[in-house]
């Protein structure tokens, strides 16, 4: 059933809007009529139009309109047509909405709404706070209509975000292109392919990280595997949720706060403030969705330096087969030992590791007590910074406090093939049956400084496994020599 017009009602709204304001039902009943009629729309930019001239007339008391005001134009052209440059705020030549040039009106008799505010304008003027007031009102009303046209009511306009959230929640494959852009360029970091709670990551060096939902593994470009830890699905976010970093997600705390920053024909555009652990570097995190399917189609994370991370969507490429998904096997490591933990370093003779002889390896400092007890000094070590190892420790005192211990100390060194010995990295921490990917240089620092000043960077990947004897573990050493010429 179509409602009906009352432009006297439309009147009395508009008055109110600029003189006391509006309550949440009277703006729902403007968006409303605005929406549903075209000539109401004429008559409200005619209205603005005239505050547009008072504000601008000789006297330098008086204060100009606003460029919001500009803005309220062109959002609401483009939530009833389909001009989509909303963001920037330029006016489009083609806007239906925008009034035409005088030259150009029809003449037409005022409503008695224009000849009180002609009145009154001319009796009192308006000061800056009346303007001011009345120029955050008509663009609080641009944007109601806005939400109201592309469906649901204003006070409804949380709730659209909670539709994007459990859209995104519905998603069960997708494509996906995860871009950097430093200091001016852009690049693309890596490739995804996500099918039914697996996932597939292939980076731009070759590297690939296959995760089934419960572990995640990764191998770089020679098949040696660099990573095993849990599943970014683990904790039983969606794929968009994990992809977005916690912001599709109903634990986000601006969950209930959000409505779209800019309204198109075809999109809508949400604005975020970074999650905590990204405020440091972070500015801003703009999410753009699909108006009609409700689901992201990029999420751009701006950071306060001016470089950004893009991430764009695609839900139409096709299907990969089973076997894509399918991890290689990981192989056998190319040394392991069963190690005494809190005792001295455990040399590690290395097989179908060119160019590399031996792995010196210590298991130190298990803890598994409370998380509001875990050490603030954890890791530390002569060869770290103290602000270094504040740091990590800080990062790895959350990683317990959501998944709990024991979690271990290790330090890694090298033996090459020449006999030179490598510098000894410190800073790794693991848990048990989970390796990450470690490098190291020449002893006295560098990669280039070694004894015969030839470049060696060595990559190396730890794991832990537990033995049925108390305080003795397995050690496994995967690794590999990169030479100047493989880099």
């Amino acid at each position: 059933m179509t409602s009906r017009n009352h432009p006297d009602r439309l009147d009395e709204l508009l008055e109110k809007l600029c003189e006391d304001g509006l309550d949440a039902a009277e703006e729902e009943d403007l968006a409303r009529l605005l929406a549903e009629f075209p000539q109401n729309r004429t008559r409200y930019l005619e209205y603005l139009e005239l505050h547009s001239a008072l504000w601008q007339g000789p006297s330098t008391d008086r204060v100009k309109l606003p460029v919001a005001l500009d803005r309220a134009y062109t959002m609401l052209g483009s939530a009833v047509s389909g001009v989509s440059d909303v963001a920037s705020g330029d006016a489009s030549p083609r806007d239906p909405l925008r009034p035409s040039a005088p030259a150009q009106r029809t003449q037409a008799r005022p409503s008695p709404l224009l000849v009180r505010l002609y009145r009154r304008a001319a009796g009192t003027g308006f000061n800056g706070r009346r303007a001011i007031t009345t120029a955050a009102a008509v663009i609080a009303v641009a944007v109601l209509i806005a939400i109201y046209y592309f469906g649901g009511s204003p006070r409804g306009s949380t709730v659209a975000w909670a539709d994007v959230v459990t859209r995104a929640g519905q998603v069960d494959y997708a494509h996906v292109y995860y871009f950097k852009s430093r200091q001016g360029k852009l690049g693309l970091h890596f490739e995804g392919w996500y099918d039914r709670g697996r996932l597939v990551m292939r980076g731009s060096r070759g590297e690939t990280n296959y995760d089934d939902g419960q572990v995640l593994q990764g191998f770089d470009a020679r098949g040696m595997r660099t990573t095993r830890k849990p599943s970014l699905f683990a904790d039983g976010g969606a794929f968009l949720e994990v992809f977005t970093g916690g912001l599709l997600s109903e634990r986000n705390p601006q969950f209930n706060q959000q409505i779209p920053v800019s309204v198109s024909a075809d999109f809508l555009i949400y604005s975020f403030d970074p999650l905590p652990r990204d405020r440091d570097f972070g500015d801003s995190v703009h999410i753009t969705v699909g108006k009609d399917s409700l689901l992201p189609i990029q999420v751009r994370f701006s950071h306060k330096d001016g470089d950004y991370d893009l991430i764009v969507f695609d839900y139409q490429a096709p299907r990969k087969p089973v076997e894509f998904f399918e991890p290689p096997t990981a192989g056998l490591p190319n040394g392991q030992a069963e190690i005494l933990l809190d005792a001295d370093a455990t040399s590690i003779d290395l097989q179908a590791a060119p160019g590399l002889k031996r792995a010196v390896v210590r298991l130190f400092a298990k803890y598994d007590g409370p998380a509001d007890q875990f050490p603030s000094d954890y890791v530390q070590g002569d060869l770290l910074s103290a602000d270094f190892a504040r740091a990590l420790s800080k990062d790895l005192r959350k990683t317990y406090e959501r998944r709990g211990g024991p979690v271990f100390r290790l330090e890694v060194s090298f033996i090459t093939a020449e006999g030179y010995r490598s510098a000894t990295h410190q800073s790794i921490a693991l848990w048990l049956n989970e390796a990450g990917q470690c490098g190291t240089g020449a002893e006295h620092g560098g990669l280039a400084g070694w004894p015969d000043g030839k470049y060696r960077n060595i990559r190396f990947s730890p794991l832990i496994r537990p033995t049925d004897r108390e305080n003795v573990y397995v050690v496994e050493i995967r690794c590999a020599l990169e030479t100047e010429a493989q880099q």
